[in-house]
């Protein structure tokens, strides 16, 4: 509508001046064919002449000074880049002819969409002191902090953080979506409704061609071509560039000047786009982009976005090309590469040599939280030829299954069948099946089996970095659990050689080896450290939506904050592994996770704002997992314990090294060996961290303890 602006903006103070007006009679005319309030109707006769459009100019001019005669007049109008021509053309010359007395117009726009002229004269005027340009100050970080859901890890808010520029209506939506869509995210993730409709208000102004256009572009990879954008909207000549003149202007879409080629300016907006487009208009324009694009070679992951909707079976090109992006995605989104591989094998049938793509099916659906239904797929693989690849990696995958589901003797079954198959022959298939054992044996706390760690390593002398990186994370906790402190500690530097060293699309890969790494390091008093390696395992496992492996890096992460008396970063990271355990179908790691969420909050309730440092959070584990000992309550068990071991296991509950315990109690770095080891025996513990774990469910530890400072530094 013309004069849009001032109409929303004016029309409601208007109503009362329809009878009797301050004004002149012929400005009174003039503001009548604008505004509805003074001429009591909706058919208004705005002038079209410069000379009509000087004297409604004026008029309005005239209107704001006698509304700001009294006391003053700010009037705000905000989207000013969205305004109809008119009002553009109006706030130009008020600009230039300012009213007179105390009024103040606050405009807000995008200077990017903002019309040229307006532009320029707004410059002109900060220029010659007519008006002052402000720059909306950024949240605060902790005002960010406050946008975002409590079961969001700290990695994930600080990466949202850094992503949004702290930009509220973009933290809202990243944290609806749980994630930051990437631009050549090959599918759309789905806009929750709120988010959905916050996003179209930047469509609104669009034709119904350069919505068609608008609708192809998005269910193209970025960047685009604007000739595949055109098959696929079936647009084309000038009618296309007028689409895509349209886009830009409105600033939807944007030129990447190097390629010519064009992208949108938010992945929000393209999944807005595509999420409006209708079912039927969507499959059509997927069996239109996947020739044209596998005519111009494209890439695997661009194809498979189309070919997911306009594959047909028996096309065992769409097939393979299927499976190559489900190979390439299994660790960055093992959804969408579970979906991929089951689309591959419905569209051609299993036969002799289908073993990989069943491999990749059944581990994708295990990482993204199916784990019984991935090993229903794996189960399909027994009866073949046991000695191939493809066979001890099923066995490993389910070995890793069977624990996330609480089951750590099938686990230990499935691994010893495939030694006794092996025989020790095939050194490097040898050396992962006995690194299995021992994660077996230490996740379950059970007893460690006996290996001779110079064969281990030798046979794995030809695996990959992060593999054996993996497995000196097994020895060094193993080790330091056994209180081989010396082997403990070159192990795990090691260890941490080997995986910091490693890229993160190559340690994503076995995040198992980050979070044996750090274990290792919290029970040698490494904490720093040990933090450092939990929190990059939390955050690979959450940005590749590794389900599964969330619970527990959050717990880990939520142990180390509680620790440090962090009770609010512990109970978050504790929420952060429930939500995550609950989109699995594990009963064990929901009990887990819960019971330790339950734990914290109580812990909360009875400590204020101003808690302790506390121990470890106890996990539960199955029946079958329990680790030997008498079930006597903590309390009783620690009142085994001679004053002076009771002190030693207090300072080892707040994370501190021999060196500094010696140091608080005044004894040597021997005696203190000496009592941990009686400690562990009188306990009938194996780690530090069960040690930490006893005690903290006993005592609230001061803040203060003799020879430590305040925060546990040495004084």
């Amino acid at each position: 509508m013309p004069f849009g602006v001032f109409v929303d903006a004016l029309d409601d103070v208007l109503v009362q001046y329809r009878t009797r007006h301050p004004w002149s009679e012929e400005q009174a005319q003039w503001l009548k064919a604008v505004f509805p309030a003074l001429s009591g109707t909706a058919q208004l006769c705005v002038p079209t002449s410069p000379l009509g459009r000087y004297h409604l100019f004026s008029a309005v001019r005239a209107l704001l000074e006698h509304l700001g005669s009294d006391g003053g007049l700010l009037i705000t109008l905000d989207d000013l880049h969205c305004a109809d021509e008119a009002s553009m053309e109006l706030v130009a010359h008020l600009v230039r002819h300012p009213p007179a007395g105390p009024v103040l117009m606050a405009l807000a726009y995008r200077p990017r969409q903002l019309d040229h002229n307006l532009q320029d004269v707004l410059n002109q005027a900060v220029a010659n002191g007519r008006a002052k340009r402000v720059v909306a100050a950024g949240i605060s970080r902790e005002a960010a902090l406050a946008l975002l859901p409590e079961d969001m890890s700290r990695v994930q808010c600080n990466l949202m953080l850094d992503e949004s520029d702290r930009n509220p209506g973009l933290l809202k939506a990243y944290s609806a979506l749980r994630s930051i869509p990437g631009e050549h995210a090959p599918t759309m993730p789905r806009l929750p409704l709120d988010v959905l409709t916050d996003t179209l208000r930047d469509f609104r102004g669009l034709s119904d061609l350069a919505w068609q256009v608008a609708r192809a572009a998005a269910v193209l990879g970025e960047p685009f071509i604007p000739a595949n954008v055109g098959y696929v909207a079936c647009v084309n000549g000038e009618e296309l560039c007028s689409a895509i003149d349209e886009l830009v202007r409105e600033d939807l879409l944007r030129v990447d000047t190097a390629t010519r080629r064009l992208r949108y300016s938010n992945p929000l907006l393209r999944a807005a786009a595509y999420q409006t487009a209708g079912t039927g208009w969507l499959l059509g324009a997927h069996g239109r982009a996947a020739p044209i694009l596998a005519q111009q070679g494209g890439d695997p992951l661009d194809l498979a976005g189309h070919l997911q909707y306009a594959a047909v079976t028996g096309d065992t090109d769409s097939s393979r090309i299927l499976l190559e992006a489900a190979a390439e995605t299994l660790w960055t989104d093992p959804g969408q590469a579970a979906t991929w591989a089951a689309t591959a094998r419905d569209m051609s049938r299993p036969g002799p040599g289908s073993g990989p793509e069943t491999l990749l099916l059944g581990s994708a659906l295990m990482l993204s939280g199916k784990l019984s239904q991935g090993m229903t797929v794996l189960d399909g693989l027994r009866g073949e030829d046991e000695t191939h690849p493809t066979h001890l990696k099923a066995t490993l995958w389910r070995a890793w299954a069977l624990r996330q589901l609480g089951r750590p003797d099938g686990a230990d079954q499935e691994i010893a069948a495939a030694l006794k198959l092996t025989g020790g022959q095939e050194r490097e298939r040898h050396a992962l099946l006995l690194g299995a054992r021992l994660e077996n044996a230490l996740a379950a706390n059970a007893p460690l089996p006996e290996i001779e760690e110079d064969a281990l390593l030798d046979d794995a002398a030809g695996l990959s970095a992060v593999t054996r990186g993996w497995l000196y994370a097994l020895l060094a906790m193993g080790a330091a659990r056994s209180r081989a402190i010396e082997h403990a500690v070159l192990h795990r530097s090691v260890a941490c050689r080997l995986l910091d060293q490693a890229q993160d699309d190559e340690a994503v890969r076995y995040l198992d080896g980050l979070y044996w790494l750090a274990a290792a390091e919290s029970a040698l008093g490494r904490r720093e450290s040990a933090a450092r390696h939990y929190e990059r395992g939390l955050l690979l496992a959450e940005r590749g939506k590794q389900l599964s492996r969330v619970p527990q890096f959050a717990l880990a992460v939520g142990e180390m904050d509680l620790a440090d008396g962090d009770l609010a970063g512990s109970v978050r990271h504790a929420v952060v592994a429930a939500a995550a355990a609950a989109m699995t179908d594990s009963e064990y790691l929901r009990a887990v996770t819960e019971e330790a969420e339950a734990a914290l909050r109580a812990a909360g309730r009875g400590a204020g704002t101003a808690t302790p440092h506390m121990a470890r959070v106890p996990v539960p584990r199955p029946d079958s997992a329990q680790p030997p000992g008498p079930t006597h309550t903590a309390k009783t068990r620690l009142g085994r314990l001679s004053k002076r071991e009771l002190e030693v296991a207090v300072q080892v509950s707040r994370g501190r090294t021999n060196q500094q315990i010696a140091r608080a109690l005044t004894v040597s770095h021997k005696t203190v060996e000496t009592h941990l080891g009686r400690i562990f025996k009188k306990l009938d513990v194996s780690s530090r961290a069960e040690l930490a774990t006893l005690v903290g469910r006993s005592y609230v530890l001061p803040r203060e303890v003799p020879g430590l400072g305040p925060e546990g530094e040495c004084g």
